[in-house]
């Protein structure tokens, strides 16, 4: 007989990945493509100066490759979806939490949060 007995705990929640982890993946994977490029280049050019090509070899490189670059489409498609392009009737890029355009000086209407406009609505400036 126990006199004790453990709760089993639920599984741990994952938490979604920051912004700022995913763009220094970016920045590694940039580099670990621009690598695999030249790599790859220096594969060539040793291939053609032996007179002898190995598709296998080059296959491979180019697989590597072109993991790191769907990798790399991944995180580019996660970090447009997290902030909204909002953009004033000049066609100026509106900051987070700017109240006026720093462009044309329009009084930018905030957007609702629950209204999931893509669309940033703008004042017609007041004539006085």
């Amino acid at each position: 007989m126990a006199l004790f007995r453990r709760k089993e705990k639920p599984p741990p929640v994952p938490r979604p990945i920051s912004a700022g982890s995913l763009r220094r993946e970016r920045r590694a994977l940039r580099k670990v493509r621009d690598a695999k490029l030249r790599d790859l280049g220096g594969l060539m050019i040793e291939l053609y100066r032996r007179g002898a090509f190995r598709e296998d070899l080059v296959a491979e490189q180019c697989a590597q490759l072109v993991g790191v670059e769907d990798r790399l489409a991944t995180i580019d498609a996660a970090l447009s979806r997290s902030g909204v392009d909002r953009r004033c009737a000049c066609g100026a890029p509106i900051l987070r939490g700017a109240r006026f355009c720093s462009a044309c000086g329009r009084a930018v209407a905030a957007l609702r949060p629950g209204a999931g406009a893509e669309e940033t609505v703008i004042q017609p400036p007041v004539e006085g």
